[in-house]
C-alpha cells in the first residue's frame, strides 16, 4: 500500500500498446510525511508525479511574446502547478499563468473580435491514477480553449487517442497545441486548426517545452496555499514571471489562484482581467 497516495486505488493494465504509463521511484509516494500542504499527498510525491506528468506544449515559433535572450524557450508567463487526491485518482494541475493574450490577426478580424488582453489564465489538468504494476497511467486531461465553451472540457477513454504522448509513453505525458496568440489549448495539431470556428491555428514545425515544475511553484491546497512574501496566503507577485526582458510588471501585481472571485489580470497591474484560476479550481474540484 502507497500510505502517501492510499486514497489512490490501483488500475488494471490500460490498452495494448507497451510501454503504458510512467513509473514512479518507490520512495516518492511511500512515506506519509512531510506533507506541507496537507492535501494527502506527500511533497515528493507531488514534484515526482508533476514532473512526470508535465505536458509538452507545442507553441508556434513566431509568437508574438518572444523569449528572452538566453532564456527557457517558453511563453512568458508564473507557470505554477499543484497535485491532489480526487475521488481515487491524483489531479495535477498546471497552471501557466501568461503575461498576455496576443488576440488574432488577419482576415478574420473584419468578422470577429481579434482584441488581446494582459494576463491570460490558461489550465492543463491531468487525471492520474496507479496501476497494479506500481507505475502510473493518465487517465483523463482537461484541456482549457476559451473557456467556458464547448472547447473546454475533459478528455477520457476513447478521446485520449486524440493526443500523441512524450517519448511515444502511451498514458504518459500528454503533448498539447497551443494555438498562436490566443494560448488556447488542443490534443491535437487538426484539432487546433479546427478550434474556436477554425479560428485558431498552431504551427508546424513548432516551438515544444515541457511545463516546469519547481517545489517553489506548487500553489499548495485551498486549506494550506502557498505563501509568497507578505503577500495573502495563495497570493503571489510577480517576482515569478519569466522571462522578463522586455516584460513590463507592475511592483505591485498580485495574483491569488485560490479566490474566485478575483479575476486573473496578468502581471502588468492591469484593472481587467481573464477568467479567475479560482473559478478554473472551483471547477476542477480542488
Amino acid at each position: 500500500m502507497i500510505s502517501g497516495c492510499a486514497r489512490v486505488r490501483p488500475a488494471g493494465p490500460i490498452g495494448a500498446t507497451q510501454p503504458v504509463g510512467i513509473a514512479a521511484a518507490p520512495g516518492q509516494c511511500l512515506d506519509t510525511e512531510p506533507d506541507a500542504d496537507e492535501d494527502g499527498l506527500t511533497d515528493e510525491c507531488e514534484i515526482a508525479l508533476s514532473s512526470a506528468f508535465a505536458p509538452m506544449l507545442m507553441v508556434h515559433s513566431t509568437r508574438c511574446t518572444l523569449p528572452a535572450a538566453g532564456a527557457d524557450d517558453r511563453i512568458a508567463g508564473g507557470y505554477f502547478h499543484a497535485a491532489q487526491p480526487v475521488r481515487g485518482i491524483v489531479r495535477l494541475v498546471y497552471i501557466p499563468a501568461y503575461y498576455r493574450d496576443c488576440g488574432w490577426s488577419g482576415l478574420k478580424c473584419l468578422l470577429v473580435d481579434c482584441s488581446g488582453h494582459a494576463g491570460d489564465s490558461e489550465i492543463i489538468a491531468i487525471d492520474v491514477r496507479r496501476m497494479e504494476s506500481g507505475g502510473w497511467a493518465t487517465e483523463g486531461v482537461f484541456l482549457s480553449a476559451h473557456c467556458f465553451g464547448d472547447e473546454c472540457r475533459w478528455y477520457r477513454e476513447e478521446d485520449l487517442e486524440q493526443f500523441d504522448w512524450v517519448n511515444d509513453i502511451e498514458r504518459g505525458a500528454p503533448i498539447v497545441w497551443v494555438s498562436d496568440a490566443r494560448n488556447a489549448n488542443y490534443p491535437s495539431y487538426d484539432a487546433c486548426e479546427r478550434g474556436h470556428w477554425r479560428i485558431d491555428s498552431c504551427d508546424r514545425p513548432s516551438a515544444p517545452y515541457r511545463f516546469p515544475t519547481t517545489p517553489e511553484r506548487n500553489i499548495g491546497s485551498r486549506a494550506v496555499p502557498l505563501v509568497n512574501g507578505d503577500h495573502p496566503p495563495g497570493c503571489v507577485g510577480g517576482t515569478f514571471v519569466e522571462p522578463r526582458d522586455m516584460m513590463i510588471v507592475a511592483p505591485d501585481a498580485v495574483e491569488c489562484f485560490w479566490d474566485s472571485s478575483a479575476p486573473f489580470g496578468g502581471w502588468q497591474g492591469a484593472a481587467e482581467g481573464a477568467t479567475a484560476y479560482g473559478e478554473y479550481l472551483d471547477y476542477l474540484g480542488l
